[in-house]
């Protein structure tokens, strides 16, 4: 994965811009992004911070084209935004232990059925026990997927000089 990177400076040429999208009562969804300059290097954050042109800030997150920031603080107020992944990290590792306990529990149903003496016990639990395991194979890969990108939120925000 790519190394974050710091770029502080002075916020010029802002430009709010808000995408509605969906359809349906509640299949609509609004995002914002800013689209901005620091120091007039190109950059952009999804959300709406509140900064003003003329304020110092400090971004962190990768340089392509333009600074696509994934922590962003405002150096005039102290306050530090951060990407919505952010918000994930509690979810994650609760459908990381969730997702645990199930695969726990499909062995155990595995080993009763192998265990039973009767052959008809065994063939009552394997498919439960298979249908729990391959959930768990699914669901762990992706809470772990969360997971590590909330560290790389967390990250970001060291390099800001705020404890997470």
């Amino acid at each position: 994965m790519k190394e974050f990177v710091v770029l502080s400076g002075v916020v010029s040429h802002m430009n709010r811009v808000s995408s509605t999208a969906g359809v349906g009562t509640y299949g609509i969804q609004t995002s914002h992004r800013l689209q901005f300059r620091v120091d007039n290097r190109p950059a952009w954050y999804d959300g709406s911070p509140n900064i003003a042109e003329g304020e110092h800030v400090t971004l962190v997150g990768h340089q392509k084209d333009e600074f696509g920031a994934v922590a962003l603080r405002n150096d005039a107020t102290q306050i530090v935004y951060r990407t919505h992944v952010m918000r994930f990290l509690g979810f994650a590792k609760t459908v990381l232990a969730i997702g645990a306990l199930v695969g726990c529990v499909g062995v155990w149903m595995i080993a009763q059925g192998l265990m039973a003496t009767d052959p008809g016990g065994m063939l009552e639990a394997v498919p439960g026990a298979f249908i729990l395991i391959l959930s768990a194979m699914i669901v762990v890969p992706i809470s772990m997927g969360l997971n590590s990108e909330s560290r790389r939120q967390k990250e970001a925000t060291r390099l800001l000089g705020i404890q997470p």
